[in-house]
């Protein structure tokens, strides 16, 4: 069962898919697994597919310091 400290408000979730809606990246550090981190971004798609994400992720302070570069690197790629 899911830890009850870990719970977040709706106004919580509803603020946090709004910054999703607004940048085009979703973000979790220790959201999942305590010390990891993930950044990932919508594949578009020409199609009525189902909704597929491309994410890159690994240790916290890894990911973290090198936020920047890994949204660009995304970004560049799924603009081929």
């Amino acid at each position: 069962m899911a830890d009850p400290a870990r719970r977040r408000s709706e106004q919580e979730v509803l603020a946090k898919i709004a910054t999703i809606h607004a940048t085009g990246v979703s973000e979790g550090v220790s959201a999942i697994t305590p010390g990891a981190a993930v950044i990932a971004m919508l594949i578009p798609q020409t199609t009525e597919a189902f909704p597929l994400a491309v994410g890159v992720g690994g240790p916290a302070e890894r990911i973290v310091a090198n936020r920047d570069r890994i949204v660009a690197a995304i970004a560049e790629n799924l603009a081929r």
